[in-house]
């Protein structure tokens, strides 16, 4: 598959995001996205990982849509809470398991 590149910084994909969240419906904008995060997939994961806005934006997305259940959701804190009393970085346990910081950390 090819991927273009641009030059966005973490910022500008974070304030794009949040600019384009306020313009219309989230079910929308899925094209428009889908292209966006392809193109620059390491920046996003990035802003992912720094941005409080964009991590509100992912999981807010995820609640109404139904992306993980109650059953995930707990089942995710489990496999954190084993990571981390093996010892493993509070960072690398949010990327594997995918929760927010405030929920890792909550764990600790």
């Amino acid at each position: 598959m090819y991927r273009q590149k641009c030059n966005l910084s973490t910022e500008d994909v974070t304030q794009t995001a949040e600019a384009y969240r306020k313009l219309k419906p989230f079910e929308n904008r899925n094209v428009y996205l889908d292209r966006l995060i392809q193109a620059n997939r390491d920046i996003f994961r990035e802003a992912m990982t720094v941005s409080s806005v964009a991590k509100e934006l992912f999981f807010e997305v995820a609640e109404r849509e139904g992306w993980f259940t109650d059953r995930e959701f707990e089942n995710a804190k489990a496999i954190a809470k084993k990571l981390l009393l093996r010892g493993r970085p509070v960072e690398e346990v949010i990327e594997d398991t995918g929760l927010p910081h405030e929920t890792v950390m909550s764990l600790v």
